[in-house]
């Protein structure tokens, strides 16, 4: 009677399953033939509709496993029974989207451990070179971070494929690493998770921010002296981006200002300490005089 009713036609029955949290519904379909990665090619504004997270172009061509991760927040039972169906853990929709990197920006922490064990690519990327650790990163999920990470992801892949937006091009995360996206936005959690699995602290984006310039410019205090510590560079390294002081004091962060500063004063004072001193040397010359080595006193100015 199923397929009779064509279960797999333009609007798949399949998809509206998994939208709506049915398991017995999609085990139902599933046995009766329903392509387990079927995708939905008409009514995209409907499906639009039916995924508030979701834009209206990430919506179309969705296959179940896809609209199952980004839909239900307890939807591991969903997952399961897709996967054992055989759907392709894989699966890249349009935007080259799949299930891994779509549960990781949810949120869904359950959800990323199962398509991790069913073979999802930890390193997986959108058309615009975006891997589910940039998406756990950028919205604050430490707990995934963490699952992702210790799964083998790229802790400092950074997005670099060029899209075309209102006439423009621009990269579209404009090169930013999961820790200048999480210093950006202030996950601090997350910007220590990365730091302890080696993510490298002056790894800039395109137009020159580091995680310390991009935590000054959005006023995330405590993330600034969790860089600080960490030795962040302080000065800028393209002209086209102004330093971290510079930002704090146009932000009139007073609290960043004097951290920022009170850091320089002292990395200034430890590296004159540990510069070569001028020692008499209680041997004379010839002439008599008392030979001294030089002074190679380090330039500690910072470019605001």
């Amino acid at each position: 009677m199923l397929l009779a009713a064509n279960v797999n036609g333009a609007c798949p029955a399949i998809i509206l399953a998994a939208c709506n949290s049915s398991v017995p519904i999609l085990r139902l379909l599933i046995e009766a033939g329903a392509d387990v990665d079927a995708s939905w090619v008409a009514y995209e504004v409907h499906l639009a509709s039916m995924f508030q997270p979701l834009t209206f172009v990430q919506a179309i061509y969705m296959p179940p496993l896809l609209a199952a991760a980004a839909r239900l927040k307890e939807g591991t039972e969903m997952i399961a029974a897709l996967l054992e169906a055989g759907a392709n853990v894989n699966y890249l929709a349009n935007a080259g989207h799949s299930a891994l990197p779509m549960a990781a920006k949810q949120g869904y922490a359950e959800t990323v451990k199962m398509l991790l064990g069913a073979g999802a690519q930890v390193n997986v990327t959108d058309t615009y070179g975006r891997q589910p650790l940039y998406f756990a990163a950028r919205q604050g999920h430490t707990d995934i971070v963490s699952l992702l990470l210790e799964a083998g992801a790229d802790v400092d892949k950074c997005g670099d494929v060029w899209e075309k937006a209102s006439r423009t091009r621009r990269l579209a995360s404009d090169g930013q690493t999961p820790v200048v996206i999480a210093a950006s936005n202030g996950h601090e959690a997350v910007v220590r998770r990365l730091l302890e699995a080696g993510a490298d602290i002056e790894r800039r984006a395109e137009d020159g921010r580091s995680a310390l310039h991009a935590a000054t410019k959005c006023g995330h205090t405590h993330i600034v002296q969790l860089l600080l510590e960490s030795n962040a560079y302080i000065d800028r390294t393209k002209a086209s981006c102004k330093g971290p002081l510079a930002s704090a004091i146009e932000q009139d962060n007073q609290a960043i200002v004097l951290m920022l500063c009170k850091a320089i004063t002292e990395r200034a004072s430890r590296d004159a300490l540990a510069a070569p001193m001028a020692i008499p040397v209680n041997v004379s010359d010839d002439s008599g005089d008392q030979p001294t080595a030089s002074i190679d006193w380090l330039d500690v100015s910072v470019a605001v």
